[in-house]
C-alpha cells in the first residue's frame, strides 16, 4: 500500500509566508517551480537566470499581495441562495 503524505495546502503556506515565514515561501516556490522552468524555454539560454529571478520574485509578490478570503459556510450560502430564490425577477 502507498504511503501518502500530506503537503499543506498553498492558501495555508499563503498565510505562513505573509507572517515572514521563510519556509513556506520556499515550499511555495518549490510547488511552483516545474512551472517556471517550463516557461524559461521560451526564451533565449542567456537570458534564463534573469528570467527565473524575475519569476521568483513575482510569485513572491503575488503572495504577499493575495487576499485570503474565507470560504462561506454551508448556512451563508444556503442564506443567500434563499434570498436570491424569493427576489422577484425583472
Amino acid at each position: 500500500m502507498p504511503i501518502h503524505t500530506e503537503h499543506p495546502s498553498l492558501i495555508s503556506l499563503a498565510r505562513k509566508a505573509q507572517r515572514q515565514d521563510k519556509e513556506a515561501m520556499l515550499a511555495i516556490l518549490q510547488r511552483f517551480q516545474p512551472k517556471i522552468e517550463r516557461s524559461l524555454y521560451q526564451t533565449s539560454y542567456e537570458e534564463r537566470e534573469d528570467l527565473r529571478q524575475h519569476l521568483c520574485l513575482k510569485v513572491m509578490e503575488a503572495v504577499h499581495n493575495y487576499r485570503v478570503q474565507p470560504a462561506p459556510s454551508f448556512w451563508e450560502l444556503y442564506q443567500v441562495t434563499e434570498i436570491a430564490r424569493e427576489s422577484p425577477r425583472l
